[in-house]
């Protein structure tokens, strides 16, 4: 180990090694310690694998607490916004290999009013969920990313009569979409968007009316 121009105040033993250890000192300052300082052997020259300048120890404290205490930009709603705006990517795959394993969970992580695009890339599969864009997050892209656009699949089956599963009455048919997009600027490439509820088999059904995959356009099957 090299250790070099290191601050140490007021601490006991500050460098401890065993007998097994090198460790090669230069530069320190130790101000106010006691007991254990040890160094010894040889060890390997940092310099010989990259360049660098280090700071004088004598300077350390002061260099340490210019970088310390509150800050206008950390731990803020809008330093927050900042660094997920620069994700501009978000990736979502059922396997596990994504950020997200759903798109709803993807859409969820876009911050409220992005200023700057975001794309959602979904890699191949099917998805069976709901998902809402809403108004405050403009500027979303889904974009699937298999060869084609039946490889990535956003599916579910809701119609206008269906029971919401909290027993708070039917969805309705705007409610029954797969994808509701409220927010302007939205787009949807190498993807199909569905809506696989089986009119055929529930005509006696309430459920049996306009069953949108999408608000924009209203088809039981989008494809972009």
């Amino acid at each position: 180990m090299v250790l070099e121009n290191s601050y140490f105040q007021g601490m006991k033993n500050p460098v401890i090694k065993d007998a097994t250890a090198t460790i090669v000192q230069r530069g320190n300052v130790f101000s106010g310690t006691s007991g254990r300082n040890e160094s010894g052997g040889t060890a390997f020259d940092p310099k010989a694998y990259y360049a660098y300048t280090p700071d004088s120890a004598a300077n350390v404290p002061s260099l340490l607490k210019s970088g310390t205490g509150p800050s206008s930009s950390i731990g803020t709603t809008a330093a927050a916004s900042a660094k997920a705006a620069a994700a501009t990517t978000l990736t979502v795959a059922k396997d596990g290999s994504g950020q997200y394993s759903t798109v709803a969970a993807a859409v969820n992580a876009v911050p409220a009013n992005n200023a700057s695009r975001v794309v959602i890339s979904i890699k191949p599969g099917t998805y069976r969920e709901t998902v809402k864009v809403p108004s405050n997050k403009p500027h979303i892209t889904f974009q699937g990313s298999g060869g084609s656009r039946k490889d990535t699949v956003i599916v579910h089956n809701n119609a206008a009569g269906t029971q919401k599963p909290d027993g708070s009455g039917t969805y309705g048919t705007s409610g029954s979409a797969t994808v509701a997009v409220e927010a302007d600027d939205f787009q949807a490439r190498n993807l199909t968007i569905a809506n696989d509820f089986n009119e055929g088999a529930n005509q006696s059904s309430p459920a049996t009316r306009r069953s949108p995959c999408a608000r924009r356009p209203t088809r039981s099957s989008w494809t972009a």
